[in-house]
């Protein structure tokens, strides 16, 4: 049993090494013809992809006329593949370097490090590069990919940036609330009240209350970061360019919100899975977890699991996913 955990745990993480090396050299240089390639849907995949922006363009009413749809998508797929590059790139050198990580403990540690909490303190550093290297190597290559875009952009044409835009036009601050309530249980759990008690659990419990503290930082500071960059200007109708800068800015935040969920996600299973022990110490300890995991469920519920509710957090100018609004 424990040699097939070794042999699938090592074939997942080599597929992950080589994903990462996949991200990493085709983004590098973003393909110029993978717009025109979804335009001429020769493939399924390109059909569906750009089924996928299409109903994204009327539902967030950036075009009301179908007649002009292929041309205006061609333009925002083009930005769209230049935001997402970098973030890309990022991620494909995190996975890099965690799959690394995990392949060498498991060489140095003869396979002991699967299935033994003995050993669970050793994944802390990989732990710490896997989700901080996704929220702020993400977060980084957004802001990165935003910049090349309006660099490219003001080449074509340029308008006056009028509006004041605000994290709670794309995203409600409820989700903020809700989250640091989050972080503030665990780091509670794990760092505080530990010494009050007199049960202290491992280095691996409060270094996963630490990582989850960072990420939450750092996701949040992003976040409106994104929001405030100059307008992208993707095509030279000013009404259709401001509708499809507002739809590239909810995806990306969007993409930025749920690199934070699933790594709070990631955090609070793992802490289930390796402390499940001493959380039983006390009722007071399962009770906090419980509630932990109940709010991230909540948010989870309020961020909309469907791919067409992508990018409607509440804000005052995308709404909810169960309540659209549209530009």
């Amino acid at each position: 049993m424990q040699i097939t955990a070794i042999i699938t745990v090592t074939i997942a993480h080599i597929f992950a090494l080589f994903l990462g090396i996949f991200f990493i050299f085709t983004n590098l240089r973003p393909s110029t013809s993978f717009p025109e390639e979804v335009e001429k849907g020769n493939l399924k995949f390109y059909r569906s992809y750009g089924a996928l922006w299409r109903d994204r363009l009327l539902a967030w009413h950036v075009i009301d006329n179908e007649s002009t749809i292929s041309a205006v998508r061609k333009e925002i797929i083009t930005a769209w593949e230049l935001i997402e590059a970098p973030s890309q790139i990022a991620g494909g050198i995190t996975l890099l370097l965690y799959a690394s990580g995990f392949l060498l403990l498991l060489v140095l540690s003869k396979g002991t490090i699967i299935g033994d909490k003995q050993n669970a303190p050793l994944l802390s550093p990989l732990l710490f590069v896997l989700w901080l290297g996704s929220v702020v190597g993400n977060g980084m290559g957004y802001i990165l990919g935003f910049w090349r875009t309006r660099q490219e952009s003001r080449r074509k044409v340029t308008y006056a940036d009028l509006r004041q835009r605000r994290i709670s036009d794309y995203r409600s601050n409820l989700f903020r609330w809700l989250l640091g309530l989050i972080v503030f249980l665990n780091v509670s759990l794990f760092l505080l009240l530990p010494s009050l008690f007199g049960s202290q659990p491992s280095t691996f419990a409060w270094a996963s209350a630490i990582i989850m503290f960072i990420i939450f930082i750092m996701a949040e500071s992003f976040m409106p970061r994104i929001v405030t960059m100059p307008r992208l200007i993707v095509t030279p109708d000013p009404r259709v360019a401001q509708h499809a800068d507002d739809l590239l800015r909810a995806l990306v935040i969007a993409e930025l919100h749920w690199k934070l969920i699933i790594g709070m996600a990631s955090l609070l299973y793992i802490q289930w899975l390796f402390f499940f022990g001493w959380l039983q110490s006390s009722p007071l300890f399962i009770a906090i977890q419980v509630a932990a995991t109940l709010l991230l469920l909540l948010c989870l519920f309020l961020s909309g699991m469907r791919t067409s509710d992508k990018g409607h957090l509440g804000g005052r100018i995308t709404g909810w996913s169960w309540h659209k609004l549209a530009f």
